[in-house]
């Protein structure tokens, strides 16, 4: 190819990059409103504040805890964080990861991620981190919590792990 021909390719390149748009990927404003409710969740819990921790779901929501436990609306939400921040789990430190947010509504998201505490009375043996699956949803302006399911993931297991390993 000549030097003309050389030039028209790349004028050609030229023109096609200048009218595509190219996006970074960055969190949208929904999205960045699911990491603020995480991070809050982050602070209350770090700080042992169970009011605040209960405040981040629906009054209906609920939390599935690891031991199997089953609490429905803010009210046992409340109690569970009240009891659980004052024995095993008083001085720990919660962090939540965030994998994924899928928008099912521009209203509702499931949001899943990965847990992990440190420090505290856990019983021996028991879990310090893990994966969690929630469902939230934008309430007014802000998201709130409707359903929080975290789990443990099985160790030895053998089978497919999918995309997360």
């Amino acid at each position: 190819m000549n030097f003309w021909g050389r030039l028209r390719v790349v004028l050609l390149l030229v023109l096609c990059l200048d009218s595509c748009s190219f996006a970074i990927a960055e969190p949208n404003s929904d999205e960045t409103g699911i990491r603020n409710l995480l991070k809050q969740y982050e602070l209350a819990y770090n700080s042992g504040n169970a009011s605040a921790l209960a405040g981040l779901w629906t009054t209906d929501g609920d939390l599935f805890s690891l031991s199997g436990g089953i609490f429905r609306g803010q009210k046992e939400i409340l109690t569970f964080f009240s009891e659980s921040l004052a024995k095993n789990y008083k001085d720990s430190q919660f962090h939540m990861g965030l994998d994924q947010v899928r928008f099912l509504t521009p209203n509702l998201a499931i949001v899943d991620g990965k847990w992990q505490i440190t420090g505290g009375d856990l019983p021996k043996g028991y879990p310090s981190s893990g994966i969690y699956t929630q469902i939230m949803i934008r309430v007014d302006a802000s998201w709130r919590i409707v359903a929080a399911r975290p789990s443990v993931p099985l160790q030895g297991h053998t089978g497919t792990h999918g995309r997360g390993g």
